[in-house]
């Protein structure tokens, strides 16, 4: 199962969303997650120091294990900044590298979590026709509710491509009692894509990057909405006593 975390919009959560549905879904079974980003942030979020990265593996597919590291259950495989030129520039070769690396994947990992830039180009592309799920965070806000429209206009051109891929919507960093905020919220409800509940504006956000953490340790209130989002993606989930995510195939 492939799901890829993906918004045409910067600084709306898409790495803490994605990190953090790896957390999840990694005590579970076999989990991957992939940094289609090449800013780095997977890396410094989880505290890594990769040999290698998917970049280089794309060009050179022996450096595939080197570009690993284990972390929580997770395998995790980061972007690195010469991802950047693949991503808009990538021959049938590396392409053709890629797809092979996404088979693979889905033959070892349950689970293959896809985080990505929100400037996306021939590899994003690619793995949005492969995911099984889009989750497409959203934060609060004019430019953002404009951003969100255009993220779905360009989902529903992959559906094209890929009938059934699911596309589930996450609100994110909402502050209750803000007009703008509750507005958007409004609006989310309404659209019928966005899972129950959000993620709320919370210092446990920041606290989860420092202590390197899964947030649903350090706030209750996230768990909600990740065992709403495991409804959406046809994944059995239920919260146990200690408020620790369960998760079923």
């Amino acid at each position: 199962m492939i799901i890829t975390v993906f918004a045409l919009k910067g600084g709306v959560g898409k790495t803490f969303i994605a990190t953090n549905l790896a957390w999840a879904l990694g005590g579970m079974g076999k989990t991957a997650l992939l940094e289609l980003d090449y800013q780095e942030s997977v890396p410094a979020f989880f505290g890594i120091h990769p040999v290698s990265y998917l970049a280089d593996a794309l060009t050179d597919p022996k450096k595939l294990r080197d570009a690993m590291s284990v972390v929580d259950n997770i395998t995790v495989i980061p972007g690195g900044p010469g991802l950047f030129k693949l991503e808009f520039e990538a021959g049938e070769k590396v392409l053709g590298n890629f797809n092979s690396l996404l088979t693979a994947l889905g033959k070892h990992f349950d689970y293959i979590v896809v985080d990505t830039h929100n400037n996306p180009g021939l590899l994003t592309e690619a793995v949005l026709e492969h995911s099984t799920a889009v989750v497409v965070p959203a934060r609060p806000g004019v430019l953002n509710e404009v951003s969100m429209k255009l993220t779905l206009n360009l989902l529903e051109k992959v559906r094209m491509v890929n009938r059934d891929l699911i596309v589930v919507g996450v609100v994110n960093a909402l502050r209750k009692n803000v007009k703008v905020h509750e507005a958007f919220l409004k609006f989310a409800e309404g659209s019928g894509m966005f899972v129950d509940g959000y993620l709320p504006f919370s210092t446990a956000v920041e606290k989860s990057e420092v202590l390197k953490k899964p947030v649903t340790e350090l706030d209750p209130r996230f768990q909600a909405v990740f065992t709403s989002l495991f409804t959406r993606l046809g994944i059995q989930s239920k919260v146990n006593v200690n408020n620790a995510v369960e998760v079923e195939a």
